[in-house]
């Protein structure tokens, strides 16, 4: 369940699953996240989904009180032990358009590789970070939640 903005106009701390069906319906409630939101499901389902079902995690502030999100911020953990030499390398070439997704698509897109020492993007997400910290008089190690769209790969 994805539970409601808290005094701060941030999603509570910590790992919030929800179906796309519940995160359109709790935070799609402008032309922009509708948006931003449709993007990421598109990009979600229609790339990501035939090669690599594996959580994904939603952030930024999208699900905030901010009046006009930037993106959307999204993750998927690959346990790259499951994987052929293909799909890293689909992987690999999927992680270098980072910057065409974001420019094209409004999707601040990141892949997690599920490996001690690796970054973890679902993890640092919940970070409020400098931006937000200054403009809500917090502490950039402040926490704020994620979504992790729950059987993500239907609609």
């Amino acid at each position: 369940m994805i539970p409601s903005l808290d005094n701060r106009g941030l999603l509570p701390p910590g790992i919030h699953l929800g179906t796309w069906k519940q995160v359109e319906t709790a935070f799609a409630t402008d032309p922009r996240r509708q948006s931003l939101i449709g993007n990421a499901k598109s990009f979600s389902l229609s790339t990501i989904n035939s090669l690599y079902p594996s959580p994904l995690f939603l952030a930024g502030s999208t699900f905030s009180d901010k009046g006009y999100p930037n993106d959307i911020e999204a993750t998927i953990k690959i346990d790259p032990n499951g994987l052929n030499k293909a799909q890293l390398v689909t992987l690999f070439q999927l992680q270098s358009m980072h910057s065409f997704i974001k420019n094209n698509m409004e999707i601040d897109f990141y892949v997690t590789i599920d490996k001690p020492g690796a970054n973890d993007f679902s993890v640092f997400f919940q970070y409020v970070g400098e931006k937000t910290a200054i403009a809500k008089n917090l502490q950039p190690k402040d926490m704020r939640g994620v979504v992790e769209v729950d059987k993500w790969t239907t609609p």
